[in-house]
């Protein structure tokens, strides 16, 4: 298919590299947008209505910038560890100049439907002269997995008097300044929404039904994400988390704080299966009870919440961080299968009976999305150039039945992913897993450092002649 035509649906972290992949085989990508801008959730604007998407003014990245950029435009030395969602969104203008992709671009250009065709797709799209028909050979959905806010049933939520917002149109804390806020659920959002209410609000809580484990941000003074290395990755999954809880354990004790003692649900520190959610200042907040852990809500009733323990107390204000759905509604219900509330595809990428579409940002991934999103595209590209080949669409199926199967079997999400593992399977489908034998020089980083994205682009298609350096130089302390 080298030559032709692909539509790419969104111009966030995913759009951006699926069109420099498809470019790069050879193809010619078309780009989506329905905002004026490109960046997606990484985009914050004061002047927009609860700052025009999920980002908050306060946003940093909660994976270092070492880990968390493409893999060959590594996120300048000069930012800090944890960039704002500002300093995030300038590095993703400096890769769209970089690789001239804005000529790719059709901002403020919603899609309204795709539909399969015999030979071909059509997308309708409306735009600025009104809506139009177009014509390609493969669509790439790019949108994401934050596109409609995922609300909590709450009993009683008609009757309730206090204020309910999600997460989505968080902005700042200023607004819930000396008032009790209770902030539902203990993703990143959730976290980081509490740790800055705490401050300004009268009370602050936080509400789980089954607990976290909240990591610290560093440890022993580096990003937590710098003890994910492949070596460790090697290890049965037991004594990698047996190691891992110690280092988070510790990091606390040398912090002045004992998990046991804070008064806060602690599951079973299970790397597959249990929720680990970055945090900054979480534990010492509940530690001197500026943050209060709380059950699941039960019912709400005038001002007050019922909780699952039978409490109740007087709030003001719910914060409903609860997360976002993954929705299409370009296409026709029935169209895509779903597994759950997310797309049933072949590696969280393809759709078995449907050729030429493909997904990028499905996979909820325990770790950085930019390098997992880049590897999804540009193994999507191969296969549209026909670089890449695919199973039959039976094999295919059968594939996710059984992947379907283990993962309810070991009470796993179907959609969530770990990162070295995940990244590695994809890469061995493009060509460019990384092959530590061939770079001796490097074997000790390769193994024991921090896994940068440009480790997909040592060997292999699309191979980079700075990966070497960049590896070398971006896993030594304070680079």
């Amino acid at each position: 298919m080298t030559g032709q035509a692909v539509a790419v649906i969104g111009a966030g972290v995913a759009g951006l590299a699926a069109a420099k992949s498809l470019r790069e085989e050879g193809l010619h990508p078309t780009v989506f947008e329905k905002t004026s801008h490109l960046g997606g959730l990484w985009r914050y604007d004061d002047a927009a209505v609860g700052g025009g998407g999920p980002a908050y003014r306060s946003l940093h990245t909660n994976v270092s910038r070492h880990a968390m950029g493409y893999s060959d435009h590594p996120i300048p030395s000069s930012l800090p560890d944890f960039p704002s969602h500002r300093q995030f969104l300038e590095y993703l203008e400096s890769y769209a100049d970089r690789f001239a992709l804005h000529r790719h671009l059709r901002l403020e250009h919603e899609v309204l439907a795709v539909r399969a065709a015999n030979d071909h797709w059509e997308l309708e799209a409306r735009g600025v002269g009104g809506d139009r028909t177009h014509r390609f050979d493969a669509v790439m959905v790019c949108s994401g997995r934050h596109q409609a806010p995922q609300w909590p049933a709450l009993e009683g939520r008609e009757s309730f008097r206090g204020e309910i917002v999600h997460s989505m149109d968080y902005t700042e804390p200023a607004p819930f300044a000396g008032r009790t806020v209770l902030v539902i659920g203990v993703g990143s959002s959730g976290v980081d929404l509490a740790e800055e209410l705490a401050p300004v609000a009268r009370r602050t809580f936080l509400s789980t039904s089954r607990g976290a484990w909240f990591v610290p941000r560093t440890i022993k003074g580096r990003p937590a994400d710098h003890n994910v290395t492949r070596l460790g990755n090697l290890l049965p999954i037991r004594l990698r988390q047996k190691f891992f809880r110690h280092l988070v354990e510790g990091e606390y004790r040398a912090r002045g704080f004992d998990l046991a003692s804070c008064r806060m649900p602690i599951p079973s520190f299970d790397l597959l299966r249990s929720r680990l959610t970055p945090g900054k200042d979480l534990v010492r907040l509940i530690a001197e009870r500026a943050v209060e852990v709380v059950p699941e809500i039960r019912r709400l009733e005038g001002n007050s919440v019922e909780l699952a323990d039978g409490r109740r107390e007087t709030v003001d204000a719910i914060v409903a961080a609860t997360g976002y759905r993954v929705e299409t509604p370009f296409f026709e219900p029935g169209l895509v299968p779903q597994e759950g509330r997310t797309p049933r595809l072949y590696k969280h990428v393809f759709t078995p009976r449907l050729n030429g579409l493909a997904f990028v940002g499905v996979p909820w991934v325990i770790g950085a999305y930019p390098p997992v999103l880049e590897l999804q595209a540009r193994w999507a590209a191969r296969v549209f150039a026909g670089r890449c080949s695919l199973p039959a669409p039976e094999a295919m199926e059968d594939r996710i039945g059984r992947y379907v199967g283990r993962t309810q079997r070991e009470r796993v999400r179907f959609d969530r992913v770990q990162p070295i593992d995940y990244m590695d399977d994809i890469a061995r489908e493009i060509g460019c897993h990384p092959r530590p034998w061939r770079h001796p020089r490097l074997l000790i980083p390769l193994l024991t450092g921090p896994v940068l994205p440009a480790h997909y682009r040592l060997d292999g298609p699309g191979r980079w002649p700075d990966a070497a350096a960049t590896i070398a130089r971006g896993t030594r302390r304070g680079r």
